[in-house]
């Protein structure tokens, strides 16, 4: 599974996040899910409009620009072989505060102390739902 994560595309196995990460300590984000129908994805617009006024309400960037958003979506669904003619999608937009919690940060930035993003569609890709 491909999963997008600061800018880019990895692995899952490459999704990592600092357990120091002031999102995954305090929650500070953001979510949205969108499911496809084939290779459409059902009112995304709107979706993803909730998803932008949902960040403004707590006072958190999305550093991606809106004008990007349906690329990748559409991109992390081709690289997950969903959201086509034979296997609609389920996607997860989630969007974290990342701003370092106190020194404990600069360890993470090595490579310790991290935990794997959890995959939540491989499920529902798997099914072909």
């Amino acid at each position: 599974m491909w999963v997008f994560l600061n800018d880019r595309f990895v692995r899952k196995e490459e999704a990592l996040v600092s357990v120091f990460d002031h999102g995954f300590l305090y929650g500070d984000g953001v979510y949205e899910t969108l499911r496809s129908y084939g290779t459409r994805i059902f009112m995304r617009d709107q979706h993803l409009a909730r998803l932008r006024r949902s960040a403004e309400a707590i006072g958190l960037d999305i550093p991606i620009p809106e004008s990007h958003w349906p690329e990748l979506l559409h991109e992390a669904m081709r690289r997950n072989g969903v959201g086509n003619e034979q296997t609609d999608a389920y996607l997860a937009h989630l969007v974290r505060v990342e701003q370092p919690h106190v020194d404990a940060h600069a360890r993470a930035r090595q490579g310790a102390d991290r935990l794997p993003v959890r995959d939540i569609a491989a499920g529902a890709a798997a099914h072909g739902t």
